[in-house]
């Protein structure tokens, strides 16, 4: 059950920005939540003698906890990835603008003559 909320973690698109990151963090909320009552129940299955139990559910746990420290660490290579395509962005839009200043101006100095 664990490993397919870790997977639909996953699927969460990270890049875009404030409404989708609000998003991810109520979804990490809920996951912390869901960990910690996993943990508790794979702790109770141990109390109560079902150890098979509880270390298939440790197992999973730890898994869906792999999964999601690489989605984390995709999710912050894509957030910088994003921020410097979108400073490449504005650099070429502010060197576009200024090109297109230089042309007016030469324009305007070649009507002059």
């Amino acid at each position: 059950m664990l490993a397919g909320f870790g997977m639909t973690l996953c699927a969460v698109p990270i890049a875009q920005m404030t409404s989708k990151q609000q998003e991810y963090l109520k979804l990490e909320t809920t996951w912390m939540t869901a960990v910690g009552l996993s943990e508790m129940a794979a702790e109770a299955a141990y109390q109560t003698g079902a150890d098979q139990a509880s270390v298939t559910a440790r197992n999973h746990i730890q898994l869906v906890k792999s999964q999601v420290q690489e989605v984390r660490q995709l999710s912050q290579k894509a957030e910088t990835k994003l921020a410097e395509a979108q400073t490449q962005e504005l650099q070429q839009k502010t060197q576009e603008a200024s090109d297109e200043r230089a042309d007016q101006a030469e324009e305007a100095y070649l009507r002059e003559d």
